[in-house]
């Protein structure tokens, strides 16, 4: 029998199974067919879960990343409002008190910083700015619900890679319970049977394919040119 490799995925197990299923069939061997069929059973639901899974954290993923984007839009467009007071707002209050830091500083804060910095810049515009100023009513409270978005999918994420990493792990140990199902079905045969006829119920060795002709076949010799004959 050929053993499968262990870093092999679960579509050349499976394969391997089905092919088992139906010499265990044809063969009347009703108790090691049922333990076979179990096998593949519990290893493709458990693909098949995993794969479903990869959606969810795909998705997650996606919007976070675009509120992400969403923010630091924002952060943009409210300095934007502030700078374009004045040919000067730039280098004035309430500006330089706002971006003390820098624009950089908030619209391309890591996600790991994200949220403090955005709350610090929120709080800086509430502490500098009137309570009617158009930027304090409108860009603030947008930044706000962006960072209340932003947790939710950070959140999300995190719940769907959790679930995504529960089903991996059980994948994986649904493929090395095959693999123990694969052993003690060869056992049973070899000790019942023999060698040659047990690996009969597993898929035969792949051939190697033929080499061409052309790539084996001896060059042919080639005669050598004569002297031409002298009068």
């Amino acid at each position: 029998m050929r053993k499968m490799d262990r870093a092999a995925g679960t579509a050349p197990r499976l394969a391997a199974g089905f092919y088992t299923e139906g010499a265990l069939a044809r063969a009347r061997r009703p108790g090691l067919l049922v333990r076979m069929k179990g096998a593949d059973s519990t290893l493709r639901q458990a693909e098949r879960a995993h794969e479903d899974l990869q959606e969810p954290v795909a998705v997650a993923r996606a919007t976070r990343d675009v509120v992400r984007a969403e923010l630091s839009d924002g952060v943009r467009d409210l300095r934007a409002d502030l700078t374009g007071r004045s040919r000067t707002a730039a280098r004035e209050v309430p500006c330089t008190q706002v971006f003390e830091e820098g624009l950089e500083h908030f619209a391309e804060a890591g996600l790991g910083d994200l949220v403090e910095q955005i709350e610090l810049l929120v709080g800086r515009v509430d502490q500098y700015l009137p309570p009617t100023d158009p930027v304090r009513t409108t860009r603030a409270p947008d930044l706000r619900t962006g960072l209340a978005d932003f947790r939710h999918a950070v959140a999300d994420l995190d719940a769907a890679q959790r679930a995504l990493d529960l089903a991996r792990q059980a994948r994986d140990q649904a493929r090395a319970d095959w693999d123990t199902t694969v052993q003690h079905v060869y056992g049973a045969l070899l000790a019942e049977l023999g060698q040659k006829k047990a690996d009969r119920f597993f898929p035969p060795p792949e051939k190697r394919a033929k080499k061409k002709a052309a790539a084996t076949d001896p060059e042919p010799e080639v005669e050598p040119d004569l002297p031409a004959a002298m009068d």
